[in-house]
């Protein structure tokens, strides 16, 4: 009978900081659409657009206000993204810290080239989906404005579908902050226990979700190599990676 190697506790994504990263993005769209909505409408009614005019006038007017929004938006993206990652890797370096000393192991936790371009990838991945916030939005805004007046549209109904529009845009920003603490909390984790000496983890299946992916189910309990990940549906991955994936993994501690 096989062994079953020792292991430490698994890193979990951090409610607090998904929370805190949703609540900056969520205020970030509010702000987007109270200033594009009321711009947009008022330039509508005030030009009587509503049935014939030139359509380039509410255009110049989406676009004053977007390249106002997306100037200041971006530099903000970098400060969210940079707090973000911070706040990740602090989680995860804690909660290895505490479960690497109570199994009296040594702890050393310095920052390596690998940690540092793990740190870079995830804080550039989040700059880059901040931005695509606003810029998205711009768009589908410039849209919907250009058919509403081309149909005919009065503007209760345009005022309807920019709300409808905020609130897809809303749920994004929501996803992104749920997807990305769960992504990240991945990647420093185990670029973290890399640098710990940790070479496997042993895969552990979330048992949440109505859907679950039946090849995670089938690879819980196995263990994977930290450096590739567990080979699954033909390709490696990490616990956690996957759009909606709940799984993580046991660090298994390495022989003395």
């Amino acid at each position: 009978m096989t062994k079953r190697p020792k292991t430490l506790p698994s890193v979990t994504p951090n409610a607090g900081v998904a929370n805190a990263y949703r609540k900056e993005l969520v205020g970030m769209v509010d702000d987007l659409h109270r200033h594009m909505a009321t711009e947009v409408l008022r330039g509508m009614k005030n030009t009587g657009l509503a049935q014939d005019g030139p359509v380039d006038i509410l255009n110049g007017i989406i676009n004053r206000v977007a390249n106002g929004l997306l100037s200041r938006l971006n530099r903000v993206a970098e400060r969210m993204a940079e707090r973000f990652t911070s706040s990740v890797m602090q989680n995860a370096d804690v909660s290895l810290f505490a479960s690497m000393r109570e199994a009296g192991l040594t702890v050393k936790m310095t920052m390596t080239e690998e940690m540092a371009d793990a740190y870079d990838a995830v804080r550039a991945e989040n700059v880059a989906l901040i931005k695509s916030i606003p810029e998205q939005y711009h768009r589908q805004v410039e849209v919907l404005v250009n058919e509403s007046v081309a149909r005919g549209r009065d503007l209760k109904y345009l005022a309807d579908e920019l709300h409808r529009r905020y609130g897809i845009t809303r749920r994004r920003a929501e996803f992104i902050a749920r997807d990305q603490n769960d992504k990240a909390t991945s990647t420093l984790t185990a670029a973290r226990q890399r640098q710990q000496g940790f070479t496997q983890g042993e895969w552990m299946h979330s048992h949440a979700g109505k859907e679950p992916r039946q090849s995670h189910v089938r690879a819980n309990g196995k263990t994977f190599d930290l450096a590739k990940g567990m080979k699954i549906d033909g390709e490696y991955i990490m616990p956690g990676q996957l759009i909606n994936c709940r799984c993580s993994w046991l660090p298994v501690i390495p022989d003395l």
